[in-house]
C-alpha cells in the first residue's frame, strides 16, 4: 500500500473567468443534472475557478456522502470548474485506474470519515487528506491490463450521457411544440 499521493496529484491552478470568454463550466450543479459542463459566458461566473484540462478527474469535497466523480477525458480549451471539486491528475499510471480508486466504496468512505465541517451543515474533505488515502499499488502490467478493459466501459458511459444530453436538448425543444399544438404526433 502507498499514499495517494504516490501516483496522483493535485492541480490548482486558478482562472479568473474572463466576462466575454465563453468557458465549460464544470460545477456541481452541471454534474447533478447531466453530468456535462454548462456553456457560461465568464460574467456570469463570478468566482475564481480552476482550469480543467484533458485526463483529469474531479472529486467534490463538498458533503463527500454524495459522491460526485467526474473523468474528464477531453477537455474543451476554455474549461474551468467549482472550486468545491478537487482536480486531479495522475501520475506516470493510466488514468482508468486512478479513476477506479477514486470512484471506489473505500475511498468515498475515507472522504465521508474525514470531512470536517464549522457550521454542521456543509462539510467538506481537504485536498491534502485526500492525498494520504493509502491505495494498492499493483506491477505495472495488471495496472495496464485493468486500464485497456474498463477504458470500453468508461467510453460507453461518457457516449450515453453525451446521447442523454442531446435528447434531454431535444425534448426541451420539442415539449412546449406538442403543448401548444404547433407539433403533433402521428402513426
Amino acid at each position: 500500500m502507498v499514499p495517494l499521493k504516490r501516483i496522483a496529484t493535485i492541480s490548482s491552478e486558478s482562472v479568473i473567468p474572463q466576462p466575454q470568454t465563453e468557458y465549460s463550466h464544470y460545477s456541481i450543479p452541471s454534474f447533478d443534472e447531466l453530468r456535462l459542463p454548462n456553456i457560461e459566458l465568464g460574467s456570469l461566473i463570478g468566482s475564481t475557478k480552476y482550469k480543467v484540462s484533458s485526463n483529469m478527474i474531479l472529486v467534490s469535497k463538498l458533503n463527500p456522502q454524495f459522491k460526485r466523480v467526474w473523468l474528464i477525458n477531453n477537455a474543451e480549451e476554455d474549461s474551468i470548474c467549482s472550486t468545491e471539486f478537487i482536480p486531479f491528475q495522475t501520475k506516470d499510471i493510466p488514468i482508468e485506474y486512478l479513476f477506479g480508486i477514486l470512484n471506489s466504496y473505500a475511498f468515498n468512505k475515507y472522504m465521508v470519515q474525514c470531512s470536517s465541517s464549522s457550521t454542521g451543515s456543509r462539510k467538506r474533505m481537504t485536498p491534502e487528506l485526500c492525498l494520504q488515502f493509502s491505495v494498492a499499488l499493483p506491477p505495472t502490467e495488471i495496472i495496464n491490463e485493468y486500464s485497456t478493459k474498463v477504458k470500453g466501459a468508461i467510453k460507453l458511459i461518457s457516449d450515453n450521457l453525451n446521447e442523454n444530453s442531446k435528447l434531454n436538448a431535444l425534448r426541451k425543444t420539442l415539449l412546449p411544440l406538442l403543448m401548444n399544438g404547433q407539433a403533433t404526433i402521428t402513426d
